[in-house]
């Protein structure tokens, strides 16, 4: 993915550039070796990479709702038997 955009940049800039007769073939070198450092040091990925990422994260964050939501459920029942159990053990004193 990187490496055919960096190419497509690197062509459109030299399209460009070659029409400027005054750039030298030198200047040329410079400017698509700076480029081509500068794109590797992004961090990207792909459109397909993103979308696949992010469906991973959606349905992540589904079942963490589910699991939010099974937490507070055993929490209830947790609270209701501690207290039924001190009113039981009020009940018998």
């Amino acid at each position: 993915m990187f490496s055919i955009l960096a190419k497509q940049l690197i062509n459109d800039v030299h399209q460009h550039l070659s029409k400027a007769s005054h750039y030298s073939p030198e200047v040329f070198a410079q400017i698509k070796s700076q480029m081509e450092s500068t794109l590797q040091g992004m961090n990207m990925v792909s459109r397909s990479e993103f979308d696949a990422q992010t469906e991973v994260l959606k349905r992540t964050q589904e079942k963490l709702n589910v699991l939010n939501q099974q937490v507070n459920e055993l929490e209830k029942l947790i609270q209701n038997n501690h207290l039924n159990l001190q009113a039981h053990s009020c009940n018998t004193e």
